[in-house]
C-alpha cells in the first residue's frame, strides 16, 4: 500500500485499519492527493452500499449518500444488543 503524502506513522496506522477483522469498511484519501485507498469486509451489505455509492456517482434520483451516513450513524454500537 503506498499512499503519497503520508508519514510512516499514518501509513502504518492505515495499514492496521485495513487489516481489523472489526472494521467493514476503511476509506482513506490525503487531503493533497487524488490517490484513494480503501477495503470492505464482503459480506458487510452497508459497506457494500457506500462503496457502490462512492464510485458509480449514482444519478440524481437515487439515495444521497447522507442518507447511507444517518443509517450509519442510527445503527447499533458493535456488540451493542439490537
Amino acid at each position: 500500500m503506498n499512499v503519497p503524502h503520508l508519514n510512516w506513522l499514518e501509513r502504518w496506522a492505515l495499514r492496521l485499519l485495513h487489516q481489523s477483522p472489526r472494521l467493514g469498511l476503511v476509506v482513506a484519501k490525503p487531503a493533497d492527493s487524488a490517490v484513494l485507498s480503501w477495503s470492505m469486509k464482503p459480506d458487510d451489505q452497508v459497506a457494500r452500499a457506500i462503496m457502490k455509492t462512492l464510485l458509480d456517482l449514482p444519478d440524481q434520483d437515487d439515495e444521497p449518500a447522507s442518507m447511507l451516513l444517518e443509517r450509519l450513524y442510527h445503527a447499533p454500537s458493535y456488540g451493542e444488543q439490537q
